[in-house]
């Protein structure tokens, strides 16, 4: 592993950017791709991964509650059962 010191000596290379620049336009384009991709724009067209995310969180989110109500529902219905048993049981002694 480099240390800081060690870093800061080198020197950089600045032959190969001037060799072939158009190796680094295309690698500034490339990048720059990808932060549109991850970033997006404004327009709907190309929305961005952090607003599809939103979206895909939102959508199990609903299905998150709609499951925990429905087991909620189930374990009342349950609860309210056994009350009525053991109400039950207790008039017969």
């Amino acid at each position: 592993m480099e240390t800081d010191k060690q870093l800061e000596e080198k020197p950089v290379p600045l032959e190969k950017s001037i060799e072939n620049p158009t190796l680094d336009i295309e690698k500034i384009n490339e990048y720059f791709d990808l932060l549109n991709m991850i970033v997006g724009t404004k327009d709907e067209e190309d929305p961005g991964l952090d607003i599809l995310l939103t979206k895909v969180l939102q959508r199990h989110e609903g299905d998150f509650f709609n499951a925990f109500n429905t087991h909620i529902s189930k374990v009342k219905r349950e609860l309210e059962y056994l009350k009525d048993k053991g109400t039950n049981q207790c008039r017969l002694k």
